[in-house]
């Protein structure tokens, strides 16, 4: 399968810079997956760097880019898929990316990167309102001066948490977040442009992609853990880290339909009012 992947490509020379680049996103992609996962043999770690230094040059090439402009989290990406349990052949892998990226599962940075980080910050923008609508008091202590954007790891943003949650678990995010953004599912035909003031929103539904809403449940489960009064947003974060980090398949799944929930309660055009402060819940 690797020889084949490979005679379908044509050849690119990298400079010693851009190989330096290229392993140093491979060596970052690997201790973030160490953090959640340290049972792996040296072997294992050996034939999954093997396949990333494959895989990241050669979506490079196939999307006319340059190494520079790689996120990490298409290398968080790509190292889940080639994960032994679910291996399947390069080219089927660069298939899924395109799919997740084109349905915006995950903003992976690089063939349009000026719209990947407009999303972030829609994303971005959409959370804080959610946050002060579903409590306030947490949003007004921690969050109310917070770039939401820079305060969470950005593969939270741009990889759908890959790299952050264990593997069996992503695979029930990544089920569910598909899922949600199919537009056969819910009759829209998926993101458009709107006006300059709300940028660009994301099908399909107009409250906004489940990834946001993910969030949002994690950040107010961390909030309830936390029993300290001044509770501060260094805490939040690195609270909701460990629960990523610890999510159990089934766990997952209820996370999930946590996010489900905290969307049917939030009103049909919260995304609209975002600069409002009055309430976006549903009914009042």
């Amino acid at each position: 399968a690797k020889s084949q992947f490979l005679s379908n490509r044509p050849s690119r020379n990298f400079s010693p810079e851009e190989k330096e680049y290229i392993n140093a996103l491979i060596e970052s992609a690997l201790v973030r997956k160490g953090i959640i996962e340290d049972t792996l043999s040296n072997a294992e770690i050996a034939n999954m760097k093997q396949d990333l230094l494959l895989l990241v040059p050669l979506w490079a090439h196939a999307k006319s880019l340059s190494i520079y402009s790689l996120d990490p989290g298409i290398v968080d990406v790509m190292l889940f898929m080639i994960d032994p349990s679910i291996y399947t052949s390069h080219d089927y892998i660069m298939r899924i990316i395109d799919a997740l990226q084109l349905r915006h599962v995950t903003l992976l940075q690089g063939v349009d990167p000026e719209v990947a980080d407009s999303m972030v910050a829609n994303r971005s923008s959409l959370l804080k309102t959610l946050l002060r609508l579903h409590d306030f008091d947490l949003y007004a202590t921690c969050f109310s001066d917070a770039d939401f954007s820079a305060s969470f790891p950005c593969r939270w943003w741009k990889s759908c948490f890959v790299g952050e949650v264990p593997h069996d678990a992503m695979l029930q995010i990544l089920d569910a977040v598909v899922l949600d953004s199919c537009p056969e599912n819910s009759g829209d035909t998926g993101p458009q442009q709107t006006t300059q003031t709300y940028g660009l929103l994301e099908g399909c539904d107009p409250r906004g992609p489940l990834n946001v809403y993910i969030i949002l449940a994690v950040i107010l489960r961390a909030s309830g853990i936390s029993t300290d009064q001044k509770v501060k947003l260094t805490d939040i974060v690195s609270t909701s880290c460990e629960i990523l980090r610890s999510l159990s398949p089934n766990e997952a799944r209820c996370l999930c339909q946590e996010a489900l929930s905290l969307r049917r309660n939030t009103r049909i055009d919260v995304a609209f009012h975002r600069d409002n402060h009055g309430s976006g819940f549903a009914g009042m």
